[in-house]
């Protein structure tokens, strides 16, 4: 039962910091983020496409693209979890209503 309790403390502490306007931001622009990192497109941001043209080069720029491709991949998707806070926060205090 206490276990019930803690879990509720914890929720109402990440609803004060975290609500709607700032959640929705968030998952829209990760989930951007990870059709990128999943989808071929004109973009050629995709793991594949990073892979088939690394396959092109010198072995050894063939492995550092590969070794570097995990930090691509949080950069993208770090990186666009950061965006949507921060496009979530300034939707945040544009449309709240002032006391």
């Amino acid at each position: 039962m206490t276990h019930y309790f803690g879990f509720l403390l914890i929720t109402m502490k990440i609803e004060k910091f975290f609500n709607i306007r700032t959640l929705a931001p968030i998952a829209t622009v990760c989930a951007v983020a990870y059709y990128l990192l999943l989808r071929d497109n004109f973009l050629h941001t995709s793991i594949g496409s990073i892979v088939q043209n690394s396959h092109h080069f010198k072995i050894i720029a063939h492995l550092i693209i590969l070794g570097l491709l995990p930090i691509y991949i949080g950069t993208m998707l770090f990186g666009a979890a950061m965006v949507g806070i921060y496009v979530g926060n300034s939707v945040d205090t544009r449309t709240r209503v002032k006391k």
